[in-house]
């Protein structure tokens, strides 16, 4: 769907921050989920994934951007289920594991609880029933070796972690490894970090996530209704310092979503939606300077 002029607004105001990050965005390949505006935690959509489909989406890994290693981490989301697990039974929201025992990140629900597996094992089982057709939040949060698995902001438990993490060339969303023991209900707002965001109870975010210079991946899983595509938002504004400065009026096309634009005279740019049947502009608070303006500059922005 076209985009709105908040949800510009909220990407422009992250451009200079993913600007300087230098990093791509993660091509994401969808098996069957879609979007669904019947259901969101923020911005009037979520991505609806059907157990008995097998649906799923996996982020493209062949670069390694995923492979966490040795250090603190943090993987997030909301989640919502129609259907819940009994025991021996698993819904996956998330798996970079190659095989079964792999030493990479999974976790999902069982038993109406959350749960963290690798290297063959479950490291933390959730003590919380959860309920049907309710939003959530989960974190599980690596801090000094220590992995925590936080519902609501709450600690689920605790495992002491000395592992490095690699993951899967195609890590999945919504599903196992081979495609399958998949989440039956949404998701929203997943984000990977390389740091440690929560390190003791919290109250989990009232606002869609934002890029940042630790975010490694985020998708906000907006779109227009029943569409099949998804986008790494982590690498949205990226192309910003790919932009031709000074005299340039047309700039690069951002993951499918849109084209920069931008004044000759270096006070505003501007975003055209998808469908090109709308112009966003923005100023800049001070003007570029094309005689200095080169490739990694970034510039604040008002709304």
């Amino acid at each position: 769907m076209p985009l709105g002029a908040a949800r510009i607004a909220f990407l422009a105001k992250t451009a200079a921050a993913a600007a300087a990050v230098g990093r791509a965005p993660l091509e994401i390949t969808n098996s069957g989920a879609e979007v669904d505006t019947a259901q969101s935690k923020f911005g009037g959509a979520s991505g609806f994934f059907l157990r008995s489909a097998a649906d799923y989406v996996s982020v493209d890994n062949s670069g390694g951007e995923l492979d966490i290693g040795s250090g603190d981490f943090t993987y997030e989301c909301f989640f919502r289920a129609d259907t819940l697990p009994g025991s021996g039974t698993y819904h996956f929201i998330y798996d970079a594991r190659s095989t079964g025992t792999g030493t990479q990140i999974s976790f999902g629900l069982t038993n109406q609880r959350l749960f963290f597996y690798t290297a063959g094992a479950f490291r933390i089982n959730g003590t919380t029933v959860l309920s049907t057709a309710t939003w959530y939040h989960l974190a599980l949060v690596k801090s000094s070796g220590t992995t925590t698995l936080y519902l609501n902001g709450s600690s689920e438990g605790t495992y002491s972690d000395s592992n490095t993490y690699t993951a899967r060339s195609d890590v999945r969303i919504g599903a196992n490894f081979s495609a399958a023991n998949g989440h039956n209900g949404h998701i929203d707002e997943f984000r990977i970090s390389d740091t440690a965001r929560y390190t003791s109870s919290f109250t989990p975010t009232t606002t869609a996530f934002e890029n940042d210079s630790n975010t490694l991946f985020l998708t906000h899983m907006d779109g227009v209704d029943a569409a099949t595509t998804f986008v790494d938002d982590n690498g949205w504004a990226l192309l910003l310092d790919d932009v031709e400065y000074g005299s340039e009026t047309t700039g690069l096309g951002i993951n499918a979503h849109g084209d920069w634009h931008w004044n000759p005279d270096g006070t505003e740019f501007g975003v055209v939606d998808r469908t090109g049947d709308a112009v966003y502009n923005y100023s800049l608070t001070t003007a570029w300077d094309e005689t200095t303006a080169s490739r990694g500059t970034s510039k604040s922005i008002s709304s």
